[in-house]
């Protein structure tokens, strides 16, 4: 696949760069009648004998533009990106999720329009602080014809993924000692290929510690280590249509997140 990119550092923390690619993505491998992924080899001999002369390979072209600066105390990026789909293939469901009949359709195009920033401050000896941001747009470029007729998806966003996420974390160390804080936050979710429904965003905290003892007598590297997970013990959906989406709203399914989780851990050598 043909790719071309370059860097030009205009000044010694100032650099500029920028790619083009094309892609091709093989059928994925998976176990017959599955339907956990979006490939031919899921369905039923049926199904894959009605649709086998619509299927081709996933291709894409990747274009890319970016700024990165770095120094000892401040590194940052920021990018641009454009992602043109082509024959892009979905699972979709018609039936409940303990009991799905699903199928793999070509849905044409899908174009995304991206954007990435990203720094991090280190502002002392032992404490960074980093932060990044990330908006993705990724809309069907047409709609869907089924037996049943019109899917109307063109312009419609794809479901299952944010538009927006952001992450940060705060980590200070100092001689033996470790502890960070971070969070994550996940914007709405679209469940169906017509944008009818769809999961709120959520923000997730997590926080650890852990402390290293050193050796004794035969012991080598005494660790201790203290993690809570969700740590404000946020109600949120993890998971959503695993196995396809349906075009309108009706059998959708969702995993919930786990709730608040504490661990602990001492571990040794010898």
């Amino acid at each position: 696949m043909p790719q071309v990119s370059a860097a030009w550092r205009f000044q010694p923390h100032h650099e500029l760069f920028f790619d083009v690619s094309k892609n091709m993505r093989t059928y994925p491998e998976d176990g017959f009648t599955t339907n956990v992924s979006a490939t031919p080899w899921t369905e039923t001999q049926s199904a894959f004998q009605s649709t086998k002369n619509r299927l081709r390979p996933e291709k894409d072209w990747v274009y890319e533009l970016g700024y990165r600066y770095t120094t000892p105390m401040l590194s940052g990026l920021v990018s641009l990106y454009r992602v043109n789909f082509s024959n892009r293939l979905q699972l979709i469901t018609s039936n409940h999720g303990i009991n799905p009949q699903t199928a793999i359709s070509n849905v044409g195009g899908v174009t995304t329009n991206g954007a990435e920033a990203s720094f991090t401050v280190r502002p002392t000896d032992g404490l960074s602080i980093y932060n990044s941001f990330s908006y993705a747009h990724s809309t069907y470029d047409q709609n869907v014809v089924t037996t049943g007729g019109i899917e109307p998806t063109r312009g419609k966003l794809i479901p299952n993924y944010p538009t927006f996420m952001y992450k940060g974390s705060i980590s200070y160390s100092w001689r033996h000692f470790k502890a960070n804080l971070d969070g994550n936050y996940i914007s709405s979710r679209q469940l169906t290929y017509t944008n009818d429904a769809h999961v709120p965003g959520y923000f997730l905290a997590n926080f650890g510690m852990h402390y290293n003892f050193g050796d004794y007598k035969f012991l080598k590297g005494i660790n201790a280590s203290f993690n809570v997970y969700n740590l404000f013990n946020k109600t949120y959906v993890a998971t959503t249509n695993e196995l396809g989406n349906t075009f309108t709203a009706g059998y959708n399914y969702f995993l919930m997140g786990a709730p608040r989780q504490f661990f602990g851990t001492i571990s040794t050598n010898f």
